[in-house]
């Protein structure tokens, strides 16, 4: 069986308006496309392929009205590995 994708990392979450902003980062040893999304545990509406150790540039999702609290949500998918365990940032409020 393959090797698991390391789990990505998600920081810097911030809100303005309706526009919820993020960044991303590959923990993973081998360039990884990591998809990230806002209250959803298997996102797909985010992806950037990030090299090994790289952040992403702000990732973002308009919703309105913004649901406080809310969970983002990440996981990395590495050639030759299986998908990463998803991970999450909580967001409590302003």
């Amino acid at each position: 069986m393959a090797p698991s994708t390391d789990s990505p990392t998600i920081s810097s979450v911030s809100v303005d308006g309706t526009t919820i902003s993020w960044l991303v980062k590959n923990n993973d040893e081998l360039t990884a496309t990591v998809k990230s999304e806002v209250s959803d545990s298997t996102p797909d509406l985010n992806s950037v392929s990030l090299a090994s150790g790289a952040t992403s540039a702000v990732q973002s999702q308009v919703i309105n009205p913004v649901p406080v609290p809310f969970f983002i949500y990440a996981t990395a998918l590495a050639t030759g590995k299986t998908i990463s365990e998803p991970t999450s940032y909580y967001y409590e409020g302003y």
